[in-house]
C-alpha cells in the first residue's frame, strides 16, 4: 500500500482523497451559501423606486380607464380635480398602498375664533369615530384655516374592478363631509341654546 507523507502525517490514497473530497464539498458549499446570501441581501435592499413605479404605473392605468384628467405636483404627488374638488394620491415606498387626499374643502376666517374652536372640536371627534383623518392648516398670508380629508387604502392588482375600487374610496372622501357639517351644526346650536340660557 503507497503511504503519502502530509505534514508528517502518513496516509494512503484512500484517506488522501476522502479529506480532498470533503475539502471540495466544503468549499462549493460555502460559495453556494454565500451567494444565497447576496441574492437575500440584494433583494432585501432593492431600491424603493422599482417597486414604486409598478404601484405609479397601476394607478396611472385606472385613472386613465376612469377617464381623470391628473397630473403631478412639485413633488411629483399625483393630482387632479374633480367636480372643482381638489385631490392628491401618495404611493407607498412598496407601492402596495395609497394615501387619498382631499384638499382645501372647507375655508374659515382665522379671525372668528369661536368657528376655530368648534372647528377643532368637530375634527377631534371625527379624527375619533371614522376611519378618515382630518386636518387643518393655516393660511397666514390670507388669514385662513383649510381642512383636509385623508383616507388610506391597499392598492394592489389582485383586487378586483380596481377603478369602481378607487371611485368609491373618493366618494367617501367626499360624502364624509356632511359629518363635519352635521357636527358644526350640533355645536353651533348648542353654544346658541347656551348663550340664551345665560341670565342677562
Amino acid at each position: 500500500m503507497m503511504l503519502l507523507a502530509f505534514n508528517g502525517i502518513d496516509m494512503d490514497y484512500k484517506d488522501f482523497f476522502t479529506i480532498a473530497s470533503w475539502i471540495v464539498i466544503v468549499v462549493i458549499t460555502y460559495k453556494v451559501i454565500a451567494d444565497e446570501i447576496r441574492i437575500y441581501k440584494s433583494k432585501l435592499h432593492q431600491p424603493t423606486d422599482r417597486i414604486t413605479v409598478n404601484g405609479r404605473q397601476l394607478l396611472e392605468k385606472v385613472l386613465n380607464s376612469m377617464e381623470l384628467n391628473f397630473g403631478y405636483d412639485e413633488d411629483n404627488i399625483v393630482i387632479f380635480k374633480i367636480d372643482g374638488d381638489f385631490f392628491r394620491i401618495l404611493i407607498s415606498d412598496d407601492g402596495k398602498f395609497l394615501f387619498l387626499q382631499q384638499i382645501y374643502w372647507y375655508e374659515a376666517p382665522m379671525g372668528d375664533i369661536e368657528n376655530l374652536e368648534l372647528i377643532k372640536r368637530a375634527v377631534n371627534y371625527l379624527n375619533r369615530t371614522t376611519t378618515i383623518k382630518y386636518v387643518y392648516s393655516f393660511n397666514e398670508e390670507q388669514n385662513t384655516v383649510n381642512l383636509h380629508s385623508m383616507l388610506d387604502m391597499l392598492w394592489i392588482p389582485e383586487i378586483p374592478e380596481l377603478d369602481q375600487y378607487l371611485w368609491v374610496a373618493l366618494s367617501n372622501l367626499t360624502k364624509s363631509h356632511q359629518g363635519f357639517y352635521d357636527l358644526m351644526d350640533q355645536y353651533r346650536q348648542k353654544q346658541q341654546t347656551e348663550t340664551n340660557q345665560k341670565p342677562n
